[in-house]
């Protein structure tokens, strides 16, 4: 799904959310290709830049300020994520030098034949909060919002939970498996792409609009006595818009550890002021 939003509209969806750090996936633009004339300018950016990836993802429970599927969600550096019981919403902010607007690309994530009734608990909470000051009636705002590194979902196969966190530029979503458990029940399913293939070194591609979202091989960990040792295994594609992991079951605690990293070409201009529009609301 795709939706065109003006300057002023967009600055009103980032404010609060320079605190999330960037990412995720890794994005090619298709037949284009960006290039800074002015030196200084160019590196001001990239070390802007560099210091949001550094710091942590910021996830916030649903108090009421999103709409009522959403339990948590999290906003970095041209993106957000919004957690449901069915899904994991991303919304992809890119710019558009001619009209100065701002497209936002939408891809749901959907865990297949997963536990509907799954409970999504916050983890690791931070100390920061968020404030949600909108309108001039106190009793619509919200304020003191805890903020968490990471969310959990318990069992959302049997056996099987699922954890998104964030840090260093990136998003994961580790799927943690008990012994036994059977890692041929996870499927991914996506929904807003314009197709889905895999790469030749088992690298995930997803098109969507103008964007290539490239997600690497996952991580496979094995935790034994004294240690830990990585497993043999790779994505899978179990249809056009759906995917598995290909690996065996294993006695001992099992890690996949999908990472996804996302860059931006977004450039906010500071002057703007605060549209309107009601996508998510923005904390103070």
């Amino acid at each position: 799904m795709r939706t065109s939003l003006g300057r002023a509209q967009m600055a009103a969806l980032l404010v609060g959310g320079i605190g999330a750090a960037g990412g995720l996936f890794a994005a090619a633009r298709q037949g284009q290709s960006g290039q800074v004339k002015d030196r200084s300018v160019g590196a001001s950016l990239s070390s802007a830049e560099g210091t949001l990836r550094a710091l942590p993802l910021r996830f916030e429970p649903n108090l009421g300020q999103f709409d009522s599927d959403v339990k948590f969600a999290a906003r970095g550096s041209g993106f957000e994520v919004r957690l449901s019981a069915s899904s994991a919403d991303l919304l992809l902010y890119e710019p558009e030098a001619k009209s100065g607007s701002v497209t936002v690309e939408a891809v749901s994530m959907r865990v297949e034949g997963g536990n509907p009734s799954a409970k999504l608990e916050g983890a690791g909470e931070l100390r920061s909060v968020s404030n949600y000051l909108i309108g001039r009636d106190p009793a619509g705002w919200h304020t003191g919002v805890p903020n968490f590194g990471a969310v959990r979902y318990r069992e959302i196969y049997p056996g099987i939970d699922l954890l998104f966190h964030g840090g260093q530029g990136r998003l994961e979503y580790d799927f943690d498996l008990a012994p036994g458990a059977d890692p041929g029940a996870i499927r991914l399913a996506f929904d807003g792409l314009d197709a889905l293939s895999l790469g030749k070194d088992g690298t995930l591609q997803l098109a969507v609009g103008a964007v290539v979202l490239s997600q690497p091989p996952p991580g496979l960990i094995r935790r034994v006595a004294g240690g830990r040792e990585e497993v043999a295994g790779a994505y899978q594609l179990l249809g056009s818009r759906e995917v598995g992991f290909r690996l065996e079951r294993s006695d001992s605690p099992l890690l996949i550890d999908p990472v996804l990293i996302y860059s931006t070409y977004l450039k906010v201009s500071i002057g703007a002021q605060p549209g309107s529009l009601r996508l998510p609301a923005t904390p103070s």
